[in-house]
């Protein structure tokens, strides 16, 4: 499950509950024992939509993100960082529905 949180402007939280694995080897050990951790997965992120293509409503847009993931084991606890770019596309809102000036707001459309 996920849910996304935009408090301010572009700037957007997320959060996240899931199911997460993490499994390490030693190499140095001779009985080559796997050591894992699984069950309840976390997440924690936030990213800031950058829009290229900004139309009245809507456009392309970046979004650098960094999220952080932890899986709680008894034995293990895996602990991730992640960083990136998202790029994602948004339609927008039709005409119908834009708080638009009385110029704009009733002119007829091609």
């Amino acid at each position: 499950m996920g849910a996304q949180f935009n408090p301010a402007g572009n700037f957007a939280v997320h959060l996240g509950l899931g199911v997460g694995v993490d499994t390490v080897t030693d190499p140095l050990d001779l009985e080559n024992r796997t050591r894992g951790a699984y069950g309840s997965a976390y997440s924690l992120g936030a990213s800031w939509d950058w829009f290229f293509t900004h139309r009245l409503t809507g456009g392309w847009s970046l979004a650098p993100t960094v999220m952080v993931r932890y899986v709680p084991g008894d034995s293990l606890s895996g602990l991730w960082f992640c960083g990136g770019i998202q790029l994602g596309g948004w339609s927008g809102k039709p005409r119908n529905q834009l708080i638009l000036p009385d110029t704009e707001a009733y002119q007829r459309q091609p």
